[in-house]
């Protein structure tokens, strides 16, 4: 039953609430027919919600009450039995034993048939074919349920056009059903339609804008971007304490370049509600932070992170990270000594200790590196190692043995420390070749950007701007690189 006072759902055995300790109140203490199936009514819509919700644990307990007051409710069965057949449960001998009960309640029920074959399609392909071609007569009606059923089965069939074509004519019998609005404008996604798909969605929207499930479906269909963030806006009129949407919005406005408004929306995503990834949006905006060059702000996001999750090592690496961006070199140190004394010492936060060190005291950092090059090391961390030290000669020779013997690394990261390595040596054609041959395997905007500066210093601007052309498709609103992008334009004008 359900808590009057906290409303979390919980076993009537219990004579009060386990969550709360409020007395158990019993819904019945005057029963009668009608009132029963009220309410059997009421906890199957709200199920309904629920499931819309994602709440999908208070959803399963909402239809076993809506049940509980009303055995022969259908719509519970059928909803009962939907949710067993969902990804999130998989258990589908009992999403079938519930619709089995809803055709012992109603054999007829067409919605209740087509569902019985979603669930034998998780079971046995084959036979729910078959289920469905025997299934599709009985669909011949000219009312909208007949014509609704019809266009289910007929996507189940993969025969989307017919499907289109029977939701069409359900439409034009009762053009207000939202469900139907929404099935016809996912099949026309599937089938390569998304502009008709996309406008068949929001028309079912604008029936029910209160679907929370179906804002996210309908941004998933845009693709785009800015299409995403644009549905983003429309749902948070709707839902504007949804701190999922405000974490949506950041991420895609972090993804395209825009910094300063992904911070404020994770700001927003934080405010409105406490959730169990708060640290993720933390280190999300300290990212953006990071790409704006602000590492002390980026220190505070990834300090709040890690007051949630104070042992999350990656944010402690990407704190001390910050510190010797900002060239406070011993903070760095302390962030890089805790992951090593916690035996979090990948290479990678060896090989940043010792950089530090080199900073703080040359002398103690080559000895440290020194020690450090008696372990068993990889011939890629060697090379980093001797890159960290100015030994070019030696970085390139274990970087060549590396890109020779590779059987574990990506290409386009050897391909890249080889540029690097290359560059730093004053050989900045060959340095050109290889980041050329890193974005080929993989095109990093690590990679693009440092051909960017290579183009830049042989004064091929127009061959630099192309490269933050490329960045600048999937990031329109870096400022930094537009401002790059600008600098290149006017040195190229003044030519």
């Amino acid at each position: 039953m359900r808590c009057v006072n906290c409303l979390k759902f919980f076993d009537d055995f219990y004579g009060f609430c386990p969550y709360c300790g409020h007395e158990k109140i019993d819904y019945n203490l005057y029963p009668s027919d009608d009132d029963n199936k009220f309410k059997s009514e009421l906890f199957n819509q709200l199920g309904e919600r629920l499931v819309k919700e994602f709440k999908k644990d208070d959803a399963f307990n909402a239809f076993n009450e809506s049940i509980k007051f009303n055995n022969e409710n259908i719509c519970a069965w059928k909803n009962k039995a939907d949710l067993h057949n969902d990804d999130y449960w998989e258990n589908y001998t009992k999403a079938m034993d519930c619709i089995e009960k809803a055709l012992e309640i109603n054999p007829n029920d067409l919605e209740s048939i087509v569902l019985k074959g979603k669930i034998l399609k998780n079971i046995d392909k084959k036979k729910s074919k078959d289920y469905f071609e025997d299934i599709l007569v009985k669909c011949n009606g000219s009312n909208e349920e007949s014509l609704i059923a019809k266009g289910d089965v007929l996507y189940e069939l993969d025969d989307y056009d017919s499907a289109i074509t029977a939701y069409t004519k359900a439409l034009d019998i009762n053009p207000l059903n939202s469900k139907t609005w929404e099935k016809k404008g996912k099949v026309l996604c599937y089938n390569d339609n998304k502009a008709e798909g996309i406008k068949s969605l929001r028309k079912s929207l604008l029936l029910n804008p209160h679907d929370i499930k179906l804002w996210r479906d309908l941004r998933g269909y845009c693709g785009d971007l800015e299409s995403e963030i644009h549905e983003c806006d429309n749902a948070l009129l709707i839902f504007p304490k949804s701190e999922y949407e405000w974490r949506c919005k950041a991420d895609n406005l972090k993804s395209i370049g825009d910094y300063e408004n992904a911070i404020k929306c994770y700001d927003m995503d934080m405010e409105v509600e406490y959730h169990s990834t708060m640290d993720n949006s933390y280190t999300s905006q300290a990212d953006c932070f990071i790409e704006l060059e602000d590492y002390e702000n980026a220190i505070k996001s990834l300090d709040k992170a890690l007051n949630i999750w104070p042992e999350n090592f990656t944010t402690i690496k990407s704190k001390g990270d910050c510190y010797f961006n900002l060239k406070q070199y011993q903070k760095a140190l302390e962030c890089y000594e805790v992951l090593i004394k916690n035996k979090k010492n990948w290479y990678d936060v060896e090989i940043s200790k010792g950089e530090a060190l080199l900073k703080i005291d040359k002398n103690h950092g080559i000895a440290y590196f020194d020690e450090l090059l008696k372990k068993e090391l990889s011939l890629f961390d060697k090379a980093k190692i001797y890159l960290a030290l100015e030994d070019y000669d030696q970085s390139l020779m274990y970087i060549n043995q590396t890109i020779d013997k590779n059987d574990s690394h990506s290409y386009n990261h050897l391909y890249s420390l080889k540029a690097q390595i290359l560059y730093e040596m004053g050989d900045k054609q060959d340095a050109l070749e290889y980041f050329d041959k890193s974005i080929e395997y993989y095109p990093t905007e690590f990679a693009i950007i440092h051909k960017a500066l290579i183009l830049e210093e042989q004064k091929e601007y127009k061959k630099a701007i192309n490269c933050l052309d490329e960045i600048l498709e999937s990031k329109p609103y870096d400022k930094k690189i537009i401002s790059k992008k600008e600098e290149l334009q006017g040195k190229l004008r003044d030519m």
